[in-house]
């Protein structure tokens, strides 16, 4: 949905018609920080600079879309593609243009956190891990060893530093614990120097190596510096309050004539280290004295209705937000892409309410990276491949049978799970024992027939193939790719682009590892599964025809009709404090909360950063129950209810629900 045409306040007039020279922009959520730098982009425009040459950088890619959006909607006079880019965008672009500059080579591949985590695991033996702890699957630890990474990108803090600070620590250690962390700090040091090296010799960036390849480019070489601020003579910037030190470092070299306008909104900062919002407007105004400053005041986007569930356990919550979800597209109250999920206490209640949601065929999405793994036409194919792999894997077996091409009915699979808990058997054999018996009516023999027949038809194959000729063809055989192309959905294609990127995965891991087999690919991809679900990612903008499921820090920058706050128990909202150590504060600038506020500061800035999303109705949730243990409600909860006022509404569990049958059957298993 486009953004509404608002008349401009006051203080977003005064940000368009600003002349020259920096300007910091404050402003709560919803006060219309986009729109005013959408409007000075314009002003500009009409003043006669080209909207081409006015650099516009954010730190998500939602604020991204929308500022272009608001921006292509205002621009009447015809002009050339606006620059209105992520900073890695931004610093992907400028590098492949003054490649030979930087001595790269203008063809690099860029990669994500988990194509990161693939490559890492391909090479661990490689990796320097001795003093840390995989206890069993490396990717969980990879994947939070590269989540550190980022964070000492963001904040310019290189490998050869943190190795230095270390190597200091070690030498003046007291105890032999002091000198254990020191030691553990220098692998990890290493660790990030080989991470880098890898990346390097593959010819990829990520997304933080290229902001900081860029940030030496301009400082190193003063005549492309002085060329990219010519060509961009103004620059403009929202989300500050997320920007580390390689972001700042790239605004202020890109725009060393000083026509520079920053917005910010420090309660929003969940991407800088500890929270830290306040460091980067204090950097501009020290970077800037006697810099203009505009406040654009109140909110114009608060929630009109506020309302408060309490559910009997997280299994009734999902059900309740589906089941609301559900009637309200239903009765075309709200288009899907205009709602949003929030899960406020991390991925596994986000599975929950993904669960609730297919059950009833409503449509959704993840945010972020990690939403790949998460789609159901990428579950349906690992659970073949993790089911052929490994026929003991009951979950696997389960999602096989009651998806397509099988879609074996609920009670006729609660009848063959009996019948493998009865006679001690694998799912697979119960199949076979299940054709015997004569509870089951005759339609379901015909389809457990024919799932067997395709079952082993892949089992006789699987040992036989590289891996990726066989996703290739057990995606064409099992029917998976037919059945999303002739299924009346508008996101059709979109689920086409995923089962083919799926296979380019597999044709990927064996390009690098051509004497592996597929059983192995299959534990391979299991372990980035599950370990990419884990990257909390900013998301696009929200999906079309599809409602957003996503993490608090995920929905910045986007706004909803309706939005539902999950999981608000008493440790909602707080994850994340562990990594509060992960950048030495001798290598920080600026102030920063301190460690022990850390917890209580993460959960005030997700809750206002989810809260602030709604227009319409916001419904904050709790569980009485979470894993059958009692728990409270988050303060959170709690002060909002003071404040605003109005009564519980109660849910249970339903105990008949859509796929009851199949859900009881998971609880067995």
């Amino acid at each position: 949905m486009a953004p509404d045409v608002d008349i401009p306040t006051d203080a977003q007039r005064a940000v368009a018609a600003h002349a020259e020279g920096p300007l910091l922009v404050v402003g709560e959520a919803g006060s219309g920080r986009t729109e005013a730098l959408a409007r000075r982009l314009e002003a500009l425009a009409g003043r006669g600079t080209r909207p081409e040459h006015v650099l516009v950088l954010t730190r998500s890619r939602a604020a991204r879309a929308r500022l272009r959006e608001r921006a292509e909607l205002m621009l009447e006079r015809p002009h050339e593609e606006l620059w209105i880019h992520t900073y890695e965008e931004a610093a992907e672009a400028l590098l492949r243009e003054f490649a030979l500059e930087a001595g790269l080579d203008p063809f690099f591949t860029t990669v994500g956190p988990a194509d990161r985590l693939a490559i890492l695991l391909d090479r661990l033996d490689e990796l320097p891990l001795r003093r840390h702890e995989i206890r069993g699957n490396p990717a969980g630890l990879l994947a939070r060893l590269l989540r550190r990474v980022d964070l000492l990108k963001d904040e310019a803090v290189a490998p050869a530093t943190l190795r230095e600070w270390a190597v200091a620590r070690e030498r003046s250690a007291s105890t032999p614990g002091e000198r254990e962390r020191a030691e553990r700090e220098i692998e990890f040091a290493d660790l990030y120097a080989r991470h880098d090296r890898i990346l390097k010799e593959a010819g990829s960036f990520d997304g933080g190596g290229m902001v900081l390849e860029l940030s030496r480019l301009l400082g190193n070489r003063a005549d492309v510096a002085e060329e990219v601020a010519e060509r961009f003579g103004h620059v403009l910037a929202d989300e500050l309050e997320d920007a580390g030190l390689a972001h700042r470092a790239v605004l202020e070299a890109v725009a060393s004539h000083g026509n520079l306008v920053c917005a910010g909104d420090p309660a929003q900062a969940t991407r800088r280290f500890r929270g830290a919002g306040e460091a980067p407007l204090a950097a501009f105004r020290a970077a800037h004295p006697g810099a203009a400053e505009i406040d654009l005041g109140q909110p114009l986007r608060v929630p009109g209705v506020t309302r408060f569930w309490r559910c009997a356990n997280e299994r009734a919550q999902s059900q309740a937000v589906a089941r609301e979800i559900e009637h309200l597209l239903a009765a075309g109250e709200v288009p899907p892409e205009r709602i949003c999920v929030i899960a406020g206490s991390g991925w596994r209640e986000g599975r929950l309410a993904a669960a609730a949601l297919e059950e009833r065929s409503v449509p959704f999405r993840y945010a972020g990276d990690s939403a790949f793994f998460g789609r159901p036409e990428v579950r349906d194919v690992l659970a073949w491949l993790r089911m052929l792999a490994d026929p003991g894997d009951a979950a696997a077996v389960v999602r096989t049978l009651t998806r397509p091409p099988a879609g074996l009915r609920s009670v006729d699979l609660a009848k063959v799970t009996k019948i493998a808990r009865r006679r001690k058997l694998d799912m697979i054999s119960a199949l076979e024992a299940a054709l015997e018996s004569p509870q089951l009516p005759p339609e379901a023999r015909d389809r457990i027939q024919s799932f067997l027949r395709l079952h082993r038809a892949a089992s006789n194959a699987l040992e036989g193939m590289r891996a990726d000729v066989f996703v290739r063809r057990l995606i064409e055989r099992v029917g998976l790719r037919r059945h999303r192309l002739f299924a009346a959905s508008p996101e059709t294609a979109e689920r086409l682009v995923n089962l083919s990127r799926l296979a380019d995965l597999a044709a990927g891991w064996t390009r690098r590892r051509p004497d592996g087999s597929t059983r192995e690919f299959v534990r391979y991809l299991a372990a980035v599964g599950e370990a990419g679900q884990r990257f909390s990612r900013p998301a696009e903008p929200p999906p079309a025809n599809a409602v957003l499921l996503a993490e608090p820090e995920q929905v910045k920058g986007t706004d909803f009709e309706r939005v539902y706050l999950l999981g608000l128990s008493r440790g909602a909202l707080r994850w994340g404090a562990e990594r509060s150590d992960w950048i030495p504060d001798d290598l920080l600038e600026g102030a920063r909360p301190p460690v022990a506020d850390v917890p209580d500061a993460l959960r005030a800035r997700r809750a206002y950063l989810a809260i602030s999303r709604a227009r319409g109705t916001l419904v904050l949730s709790r569980s009485d129950e979470i894993r059958g243990a009692p728990t409270s409600p988050s303060p959170v909860y709690e002060a909002v209810a003071t404040a605003v006022g109005g009564d519980e509404e109660f849910h249970e569990e339903e105990l008949f629900g859509p796929a009851e049958g199949l859900h009881a059957t998971y609880r067995m298993l």
